[in-house]
Formats: C-alpha cells, sequence, structure tokens
C-alpha cells in the first residue's frame, strides 16, 4: 500500500505509514496502531485513511478494532477512510507478480464525514 500511495500520489512511506509494522520495514519511529488507521495522506484539502487488512484465504472477511471502528465515529468532512482488503497474502502468484496493492486487492468501501459508500466505490 505505501509503494501504491508513493507512486501514484508521491506520498512517501516514512510520512504515510502510520501502524506499529512500519517499524519492521522502514526507520523512522515504532507507528501508532491507536490511530485507527495504517496510512494517512493529506492530499490537497482532504485526509484519506487506509486501513489495509489482509489473509491468507479469500473468504472476504474482515475484523476490525475498536480503534478503526471509533476512528471512522469521529470523521471531519474533509476525511474519507477506507478499507482495501487484500486476499491470498501467502500465495506464490502474489509474492511473484504483487506490485503496490493494485494486484489481487478488493475495495471493500469507504465512509465520508457522516455518508456511506458501498463496496467497491472510490
Amino acid at each position: 500500500m505505501g509503494a501504491w500511495l508513493r507512486e501514484k500520489l508521491g506520498v512517501p512511506e516514512e510520512t504515510s505509514w502510520k501502524s506499529r509494522l512500519r517499524s519492521h520495514v522502514i526507520a523512522g519511529g515504532p507507528g501508532d496502531d491507536r490511530l485507527g488507521c495504517d496510512f494517512r495522506v493529506h492530499h490537497g484539502e482532504r485526509t484519506y485513511l487506509y486501513e489495509v487488512t489482509a489473509s491468507v484465504g479469500s473468504s472476504g472477511e474482515i475484523i476490525l478494532g475498536d480503534s478503526e471502528v471509533e476512528r471512522t465515529s469521529r470523521l471531519s468532512p474533509e476525511e474519507t477512510y477506507a478499507i482495501v482488503y487484500v486476499s491470498g497474502v501467502l500465495s506464490r502468484e502474489r509474492s511473484s507478480s504483487a506490485r503496490g496493492c493494485g494486484c489481487g486487492s478488493r475495495f471493500l468501501g469507504r465512509r465520508s464525514g457522516a455518508r456511506r459508500h458501498g463496496q467497491g466505490e472510490f
């Protein structure tokens, strides 16, 4: 996801990646899972919050933690919260061909301000 954001929006992972997993990949602080999102990007007058969830299979079922649910409940009108689901993360095909978040990922939905959007809308 970080590579995709860098490629599409010119935002480096060092500034957009907020979750604790960042410490395993990049330097610059441990990250904070209490923020309720994995990536945060300011683009123009909007702020995009991305929660990336993955599974080894393709069930499409996800579980959001308390911090993610709480964060979506207090979005400002200028914020959009998106959930990106990546299936088959351990598959041989994925490891040899995955680039960014576009390969094999599925956008589950977003919430912007007080409006809800369905699966696949962005």
